[in-house]
């Protein structure tokens, strides 16, 4: 699978020759303003720890399992251990202000950014 496509402005996007069922990128400013984003539905989601889903996010495991006790992400239960989908942690952190700038700064995202 490619990997997403980071977009600095608007004439980059149209130039772009990625197909239109990827997730394309961009840089907070193009999207952080008025906190909109759209990650995709996706046919194999990733289920990941507590732990690991907390070192993508770029938050604590103590926020994680405050989103899962609060039913704000998708997760499962298996052997006593969560699992959560990985998607609906990225939507979650970019919901609010304070979780976006830190999933900004520290998560999975800032190696898409220059």
């Amino acid at each position: 699978m490619p990997i997403p496509a980071i977009f600095h402005n608007q004439e980059e996007e149209r130039q772009s020759a990625l197909p239109a069922d990827n997730l394309a990128m961009v840089t907070p400013s193009e999207v952080i303003p008025n906190g909109i984003i759209d990650i995709p539905e996706v046919k194999n989601p990733l289920w990941v720890s507590v732990s690991e889903a907390a070192k993508l996010g770029g938050v604590q495991t103590k926020t994680i399992r405050r989103a899962i006790s609060d039913k704000k992400i998708i997760f499962k239960v298996k052997d006593n251990r969560y699992l959560i989908e990985i998607g609906s942690v990225f939507k979650w952190l970019l919901s609010s202000p304070k979780s976006r700038k830190k999933f900004l700064e520290t998560g999975v995202i800032q190696y898409f950014q220059k």
